[in-house]
C-alpha cells in the first residue's frame, strides 16, 4: 500500500499536496471504474483520450494556484508549472490517484477542486473532443461525486482547478 500523503504547504497562496507511490492505470474503462467515477463526459472515449502504456509508481504533486485565470492564460499556467520544475502527469496517473485516494481521504484544502491531467503539447497524450478540438482531461469533484470530463479552457472559477504533476 503506498504512503499517500504529506502535509499541505501554502506559499504565496499556492496549495500543494504530495501523494506517494501512485501506480498508473493504462485502460480508460478500468480507470473510470476503479477510480470511483460516477459519470463521464460522452466525449471521454478510448479514441478521444488515448492512453499510452505506462509502468512504475510515481510520486505526484497536486497544485492549486488559488487564483482566477483568464481564458487566454493557458501559457501562464504552464509557465508557472514549468517554473516549479515539474512535469504534468498524463491521465494514467489521474486514474491511479483516483483509485488510491477516495474523496473522504482527499486533503481538505483540495475539497471540491477539479484535478486536471494535462500534457497539451505532447502529441502522445493529446486529448480531443468528438470534433477533434484539443482539450484537457479532468476529474470534476463535488462532494462525493466524481465525473471524468473534458474542457477546452481553464477559466471561470479557475481557483477550483488543481493540476496533477510528477513530483520527481
Amino acid at each position: 500500500m503506498p504512503t499517500l500523503t504529506e502535509p499541505i504547504v501554502k506559499q504565496s497562496s499556492v496549495l500543494t499536496h504530495v501523494f506517494f507511490g501512485i501506480e498508473p492505470i493504462n485502460n480508460l474503462e478500468e480507470g473510470i471504474k476503479s477510480g470511483g467515477f460516477n459519470g463521464r463526459d460522452p466525449d471521454v472515449t478510448d479514441r478521444n483520450v488515448p492512453l499510452q502504456s505506462m509502468a512504475g509508481a510515481r510520486d505526484l504533486l497536486l497544485v492549486c494556484f488559488n487564483r482566477v485565470f483568464a481564458r487566454e492564460d493557458h501559457g501562464l499556467i504552464f509557465r508557472l508549472i514549468h517554473s516549479m520544475k515539474k512535469e504534468p502527469a498524463p491521465p494514467n496517473w489521474l486514474f491511479g490517484l483516483m483509485r488510491a485516494v477516495p474523496e473522504v481521504r482527499m486533503p481538505i484544502n483540495f475539497y471540491n477542486k477539479n484535478i486536471i491531467s494535462a500534457k497539451p503539447k505532447d502529441p502522445a497524450f493529446a486529448c480531443r473532443d468528438r470534433h477533434g478540438n484539443p482539450c484537457f482531461v479532468f476529474a470534476s469533484r463535488h462532494g462525493q461525486i466524481r465525473e471524468l470530463r473534458l474542457t477546452y479552457t481553464i477559466d471561470r472559477r479557475s481557483e477550483f482547478w488543481s493540476f496533477l504533476l510528477f513530483n520527481d
